[in-house]
């Protein structure tokens, strides 16, 4: 019996699903090494705690809640759990316990992390959405712009035989609204058409340095102060050099407009981890919204007067196809950092 429970013990305290077993009275008894790695939070921190006061007002406590009180018992259900460092999507099943005279003395939470899983379905959904929105934004762009280019055609003759200052001015005025539509055409095309990626070696503070000389405009310089905060021991990542630098152009265009008075743009680069580096941009201006961060990298969508909101869609997109990761933190008011993850060697071939 002893070496049947020493075995149980063991598969328990090496199960990759974190286990946290709670006696009948609420309080938790057993809490698994993996357990403590999906909740960041210690074992010695939970056990012998009831567990109503860790986990209340969560969905990871009203399961457990059930299998106590009513011995129902829950397979695969899948919830949302505040991490003490992140928000975790977890697959959640419920037991009940029972001694040898088959009395109920609490119940058993195995529960594995489906966050990675999830973010890949959510991103393989999301490809197919723009894939579907490209085609048929190409469609609408073409048949727009073949009739916008002859009325701008005639728009010029008309300008060009009337003698009417006034009605010159006005002429003038719709070829500059057409010309706005046609840059919108434009990047509605650029978003919709397939690139072959241009694979090349590619030094990230090369590249940051080449991209912030094209920001740094006099105007801008005037009210913005750039901080680099480079990794010189960086060395070449295999990447599309001028559709990272679309990337950084946008992002820091961004933060330039983000920032209404004086303010600073502070661009960070290191080794993120043996395989991949990673640049930060971050600015002290308005900051975003916490209920639209999470759209905007959607394509449309854009709190400016003017543009397309397509700038951050195309970004996450070029940073998809390197199989990277872009990321945004922010805090209304206090600004936002938009970080980019990036493999030094992704593997195959992509198309953005």
């Amino acid at each position: 019996l002893r070496e049947t429970r020493t075995l149980n013990d063991l598969i328990i305290e090496n199960a990759a699903d974190g286990v946290i077993a709670i006696d009948r009275q609420g309080d938790v008894t057993t809490m698994n090494p993996a357990a403590e790695v999906i909740t960041g939070y210690q074992r010695h921190e939970l056990v012998g705690q009831p567990y109503s006061m860790l986990f209340d007002n969560t969905q990871f406590y009203s399961p457990v809640l059930d299998t106590l009180e009513h011995g129902t018992e829950h397979v695969a259900l899948e919830i949302s759990f505040p991490g003490r460092d992140r928000t975790i999507e977890l697959s959640v099943t419920t037991s009940r316990i029972h001694n040898t005279h088959g009395e109920m003395i609490g119940a058993l939470v195995i529960f594995s992390d489906l966050t990675v899983r999830k973010e890949t379905q959510r991103r393989m959904a999301q490809a197919e959405r723009l894939a579907t929105l490209g085609e048929l934004m190409a469609g609408v762009a073409h048949e727009v712009r073949n009739p916008l280019t002859a009325i701008r055609g005639y728009v010029q003759i008309l300008r060009q035989q009337t003698s009417d200052l006034i009605h010159q001015e006005y002429l003038s005025v719709v070829l500059k609204e057409i010309d706005s539509i046609n840059k919108v055409i434009q990047q509605l095309l650029e978003f919709s058409r397939p690139r072959h990626s241009q694979w090349q070696q590619v030094s990230l503070n090369a590249l940051v340095e080449e991209t912030l000389v094209l920001v740094q405009t006099a105007g801008v310089q005037a009210r913005v102060d750039f901080i680099s905060e480079l990794d010189n021991e960086l060395n070449p990542i295999n990447a599309d050099r001028e559709l990272l630098k679309q990337v950084l152009l946008n992002i820091l265009i961004n933060a330039v407009q983000a920032i209404s008075a004086r303010g600073k743009i502070r661009i960070q680069t290191w080794q993120y981890s043996d395989s991949q580096q990673a640049i930060s941009i971050e600015d002290n201006g308005c900051g975003i919204d916490l209920s639209l961060q999470k759209k905007i990298f959607d394509p449309f969508f854009t709190t400016k007067a003017s543009g397309t909101g397509l700038g951050l869609a195309l970004s996450q997109r070029i940073i998809n196809a390197h199989q990277g990761d872009i990321r945004v933190a922010s805090l209304p008011g206090y600004g936002a950092t938009f970080t980019l993850i990036l493999p030094i060697n992704p593997q195959g071939n992509q198309t953005v």
